[in-house]
């Protein structure tokens, strides 16, 4: 039987951290360097541990609601229109608020890109701008204008000026002078170009930090799912059919109530190296290049990259991570066979499958339980999939395919209500 896991809150965001980098060479550590330089600064001016700890979390997962690389790119030019950065502001804090460890991070990350002088219009309407707010608003353009190690301390001066010519506009004029005087040292700016910052980061979290146990985990993945399937109409419910799907069939083949959980776990994660994807190419409605299918082909690849680190969750990251591979040998990305793949990995292959064949794709219509089911033996018969589970699924797949489209429902209207199409 698995242990029950205890995964530390910084790690299993951190691993979110390094998926997201996936996306653009250009975005690569922006997130670190922004929660390195607003808890600095937090401690700069002297705020409690409880709140440097708040922007910190902030700071690592402030840009995650731009879904899109264009959003993404558009909130990395320093002289921004805050107006236009409003949606993936809203959107951070709509999916990173459910998730109780991250709600008052999520309330820092809301008003991010407000401008200082924009607080009392704000006022007048009713809304509060947290002071974390404008610390993080700070940081995150001071990274925004950092390029590597290499060049940091030459360009401080010039940044600190950048700083200086929106005090009181853009900026807090407190908050301006408290890294006016941070940036006179030059460990503040080594560290926050350093290429071990994860590292760094991971020494300023305390021994006390939030642990989670397999419920929190669960949920947690559920949120990483949702950024991941939230990039594109077509994907927007995909994992969490998949994870539906796979615990079930993983409670037929007698698996514990706990290990049934990892494994939806599992199949919440499976796709997380899809953030390298571009969107233009999971939507795209003709057929793939060569090099198109090159780039989706490495997605399990990241996905095992990322959760390999949480020694925690080992098993979850095989199941998760190898739903490409075949029984005969000849899938991706580490051409795994047989006996070398564990049982949930093949269940989750069969589980992904099946569900991708059920849902509505820019080049086709889902197909029903049935003809999916037809398919899946196919591809059991040719090698790819476990006979073993596609007879499991068999068995009852009307009833599977009824647990996936009643799951896929509820996240279809999560979607909307997100603000999806």
């Amino acid at each position: 039987m698995l242990r029950e896991p205890r995964v530390p809150l910084f790690e299993m965001t951190a691993c979110l951290t390094k998926a997201v980098d996936l996306v653009s060479r250009a975005l690569v550590d922006h997130q670190n360097r922004v929660a390195y330089i607003a808890s600095s600064l937090g401690a700069e001016i002297g705020l409690p541990l409880c709140e440097r700890n708040d922007l910190l979390l902030a700071g690592i997962l402030h840009d995650t609601g731009g879904l899109s690389l264009e959003e993404r790119l558009e909130a990395i030019v320093f002289d921004h229109d805050s107006r236009t950065l409003s949606r993936h502001c809203n959107q951070g804090y709509l999916l990173f608020g459910r998730f109780e460890p991250f709600r008052e991070a999520a309330n820092l990350i809301r008003y991010h890109h407000t401008r200082w002088d924009e607080q009392h219009d704000l006022a007048d309407r009713g809304v509060v701008v947290p002071f974390g707010s404008h610390v993080l608003h700070l940081a995150d353009r001071v990274a925004v204008l950092l390029t590597d190690q290499e060049e940091a301390l030459g360009r401080a001066r010039d940044i600190v000026e950048r700083i200086q010519l929106n005090k009181g506009g853009m900026f807090c004029p407190d908050l301006v002078e408290a890294f006016s005087s941070l940036a006179g040292k030059e460990y503040f700016w080594l560290e926050a170009t350093s290429r071990s910052i994860s590292a760094i980061l991971s020494q300023r979290v305390p021994a006390t930090q939030v642990e989670l146990d397999l419920d929190g985990v669960l949920n947690l993945a559920k949120l990483f799912a949702e950024i991941v399937d939230f990039r594109s109409p077509f994907t927007a419910t995909h994992s969490m059919g998949v994870a539906a799907v796979a615990a079930e069939i993983a409670r037929r083949f007698g698996f514990s109530d706990r290990e049934c959980r990892l494994m939806e776990a599992a199949g919440y994660l499976h796709d997380l190296g899809k953030l390298a994807v571009p969107a233009s190419v999971l939507d795209k409605p003709g057929q793939l290049t060569e090099k198109e299918r090159n780039i989706i082909r490495v997605h399990s690849f990241y996905t095992f990259q990322v959760l390999k680190p949480m020694e925690q969750l080992a098993t979850l990251a095989e199941w998760a991570a190898f739903h490409h591979e075949r029984m005969d040998g000849t899938g991706y990305p580490f051409h795994l066979s047989g006996v070398e793949l564990p049982l949930g990995a093949r269940i989750m292959a069969v589980a992904d499958v099946f569900t991708a064949l059920a849902e509505d794709r820019p080049y086709r219509e889902g197909l029903s339980g049935e003809d999916a089911l037809k398919i899946v033996r196919r591809l059991a018969e040719d090698g790819g999939l476990d006979p073993g589970v596609v007879d499991m699924l068999g068995l009852s797949y009307e009833y599977l395919d009824a647990i996936r489209a009643n799951v896929q429902g509820t996240a279809s209207r999560e979607y909307r209500e997100f603000g999806g199409e």
